[in-house]
């Protein structure tokens, strides 16, 4: 493998959207990572394999390879991903 360059990824990725009310689906989708609701602000705290992190209201969660988790605000998220179906 070279050491450096430009690297594509070769899956589909799925993607789910939290809009602050839908916590049970988000938390569905982030399984089997344990997750939950926080006490401050409406966040949920996921537990990935590099540690816990919070996701807000309007951030889109993608579930990748091997439950990887990445949030990106809207923007940035359509910047990174072409939405099969649209």
């Amino acid at each position: 493998m070279q050491a450096s360059g430009i690297a594509h990824r070769k899956i589909d990725e799925s993607f789910i959207v939290y809009d602050g009310e839908n916590q049970k689906a988000v938390m569905d989708f982030l399984k089997p990572l344990e997750s939950h609701i926080t006490k401050k602000k409406n966040k949920i705290q996921v537990i990935t394999q590099n540690g816990a992190t919070s996701i807000e209201a309007d951030q889109v969660v993608v579930k990748g390879y091997q439950d990887r988790i990445e949030i990106f605000s809207p923007p940035d998220f359509l910047e990174t991903y072409e939405i099969q179906g649209e």
